[in-house]
């Protein structure tokens, strides 16, 4: 009887040891387990680390020529973003037109060494603008790519298929003020000019899809009545090198009346210079292509003539 006992009394025990044993042992490998996943996790972050720093890294920008002729500069940039240096095995220019089926390439083989955070660039010269034509000729477009010694590519697509441009234009008055004088037996008149200069806004609008490159505004300026500007009068050429799509531009002229050969003051005349109005005659150019171009007449205004 005394012996059924203890044993009956040890059964549990051993229960209870094994039941922690088995707890413990779990308990364990969890805190093995989690260091484990820990340790996974620190390695990953070294080595995506590690190939961070021995990745490439670079991007292409396009400086398309400013005239499109046989001999123009097509350059593309190339900026180092990564955190080590570039080393380019080869360039290409290549022109595609899907409507006549015809491909153009141009290839570059110079290699290009960029530092971190340093910038190259590789130039293509136009050698036929016929078979190199503007991108917005018949749908035409060009595909730039660069390929570094590693095999890293980069491209872009630059492309003008349909230009949509228009201008205005926004001159103030130019003003006269004058006088008789009467001297003996004649009558003369003298007058100034109030406002002699003018300034004269354009406003370049890119109704496009799609952005418009090396903009060109000229200008010339005629007179009107028998006091012609001859010849006329060539006015400075502006530059927009960037208009986004939907953008405008304001480019600005500042016309001197009397560098343009409108007297300030003059004597024995009958009246003001027979100037009807000034003529501006502007256009706005893309690869030597008109894409806007208008007149406008800036007319004078003689605002008192007292008798003296």
């Amino acid at each position: 009887m005394r012996g059924r006992g203890g044993l009956g009394i040890s059964v549990p025990i051993a229960t209870v040891f094994l039941l922690i044993v088995l707890t413990l042992f779990i308990v364990s490998m969890t805190l093995m387990m989690i260091r484990f996943s820990d340790y996974v996790r620190t390695v990953q972050a070294a080595v995506a680390e590690e190939a961070e720093k021995t990745e490439e890294n670079f991007e292409i920008y396009l400086e398309p020529p400013e005239e499109w002729v046989a001999g123009a500069k097509f350059i593309v940039h190339i900026v180092n973003r990564g955190s080590r240096a570039i080393v380019t095995r080869v360039a290409f220019l290549t022109y595609v037109d899907p409507a006549t089926d015809i491909t153009r390439s141009l290839v570059n083989l110079t290699t290009l060494t960029i530092p971190v955070g340093g910038s190259s660039s590789y130039i293509f010269t136009i050698p036929d603008a016929t078979n190199y034509p503007p991108p917005s000729v018949d749908g035409g477009y060009y595909v730039v790519k660069v390929v570094s010694s590693q095999g890293t590519e980069r491209s872009t697509i630059f492309k003008v298929l349909r230009v949509n441009a228009s201008a205005s234009i926004a001159p103030p008055y130019v003003e006269y003020v004058g006088e008789y004088s009467v001297w003996w037996y004649y009558i003369t008149i003298g007058y100034e000019l109030v406002t002699p200069t003018c300034e004269v806004k354009i406003f370049i609008h890119n109704n496009s899809t799609i952005p418009l490159y090396k903009i060109k505004v000229n200008g010339t300026l005629e007179t009107t009545g028998t006091e012609a500007l001859t010849p006329p009068v060539i006015l400075s050429t502006k530059s927009i090198d960037y208009l986004a799509p939907g953008a405008s531009v304001c480019v600005t002229w500042f016309i001197d009346y009397r560098t343009y050969g409108v007297p300030t003051w003059v004597w024995g005349a009958v009246g003001p210079p027979d100037y009807g109005s000034f003529v501006l005659r502007y256009r706005v150019y893309i690869y030597n292509s008109i894409i806007a171009e208008g007149t406008y007449e800036i007319p004078y205004v003689i605002v008192e003539w007292p008798l003296s």
